[in-house]
């Protein structure tokens, strides 16, 4: 028989395992919320159950009982009256704040999300993405042929970008160099926050030709016309020349070891002697301890093996990888920790060319 021990006034440990076990309750209300939009319906103020449920032709007993699961859970506050209202969290759910996580809800709480990591037991007992298995084809084809679900993704990555740049501009400094190489920068968020606050620093924002021929004509009606090229090819292919610093923001973490050579070995016969390669990404720790920074960072690896076959690496797996392609990790650069924003679990990661 098990001996729980616990501290007074503490959920028990089953209980806290209890929480844990069902923790896609919330996870799946959440993504409702999204989808329904009620965030943006209680952006006015509180409202009554019934009048979201009209406004979402939905069942409303059924709603408030949804409604009930996400004011438990500190996303709504209930008001005397019975009226369901946003707490500073289900803020967050809005769309129409900076900080909104409504995409990031739609991607990560999603059907498609649910349907990978039900078939996490084959990427344990394989080693092989479980997203083709699930799918029938890898992540980026589907997403080809699915676009609907393909603007959650880029939207929900853009956020990402838009946050991580600026951890990223806050932690490292630009100035010494002259040109920067965003490599697989998408929309260019990241390379776009390096040079408004560097004026003194070029860009080139380098991914694929259909993600860049989005955005080449918005970057040259912007302000940075004159200091941003951009370039469509395949990292696997060659990247652009010219650069003093090359960016790879949530690129490695993407791939195995196998394909990251090729990246990074590309990045190094382009780069001067003296250049940078920083790779933007969380680095797992060697132990791992019981931190909410340290549970994101986990469950991000697991995430990458089941959707795309990647992973986040250690300090010591990242330095294997960066000498067998050429480089030297130089140093590491935390972006803050999660009281920072979800961004502050990653980090700048500054390597050279090895002599």
């Amino acid at each position: 028989m098990v001996m729980e021990s616990v501290e007074p006034g503490s959920p028990s440990l089953s209980a806290s395992l209890m929480r844990m076990i069902t923790g896609f309750y919330p996870s799946r209300a959440i993504y409702l919320a999204a989808d329904l939009g009620l965030a943006d319906l209680l952006a006015a103020g509180p409202r009554t159950a019934a009048d979201l449920a009209a406004a979402t032709g939905t069942h409303t007993p059924s709603l408030t009982r949804v409604l009930g699961l996400l004011t438990s859970t500190g996303v709504l506050v209930q008001d005397a009256d019975g009226k369901f209202g946003l707490s500073p969290m289900g803020e967050l759910l809005r769309t129409d704040t900076p900080d909104s996580v409504h995409q990031i809800a739609l991607l990560f709480a999603g059907p498609l999300q649910h349907q990978l990591w039900g078939e996490l037991e084959h990427s344990v007992r394989t080693g092989e993405s479980a997203f083709e298995r699930a799918l029938g084809e890898p992540v980026f084809s589907y997403l080809s042929k699915h676009p609907e679900e393909a603007i959650v993704f880029d939207r929900a990555m853009t956020y990402f970008a838009t946050q991580i740049a600026t951890g990223v501009v806050e932690a490292y400094d630009f100035s010494p160099f002259d040109t920067v190489v965003d490599v697989g920068g998408g929309q260019g968020m990241l390379l776009r926050n390096v040079l408004r606050a560097y004026p003194g620093v070029n860009g080139i924002l380098f991914d694929r030709p259909e993600v860049v021929d989005g955005v080449r004509a918005e970057i040259a009606e912007s302000d940075l016309a004159d200091r941003c090229a951009v370039v469509g090819g395949s990292f696997f292919e060659e990247v652009p020349s010219g650069g003093e610093v090359y960016l790879l923001k949530s690129i490695i973490h993407d791939w195995d070891d196998e394909h990251s050579a090729e990246i990074l070995g590309n990045c190094r016969r382009v780069m001067p002697e003296n250049g940078r390669l920083l790779l933007i990404d969380q680095v797992v720790p060697d132990r791992v301890g019981l931190s909410a920074e340290d549970e994101m960072i986990t469950g991000s690896d697991l995430n990458m093996m089941v959707t795309i076959g990647g992973r986040e690496r250690t300090e010591g797996e990242l330095r294997t990888l960066l000498a067998n392609s050429g480089f030297e990790l130089n140093k590491i650069v935390p972006l803050g920790g999660l009281e920072r924003g979800i961004h502050g679990v990653c980090s700048v990661i500054e390597c050279m060319r090895a002599a």
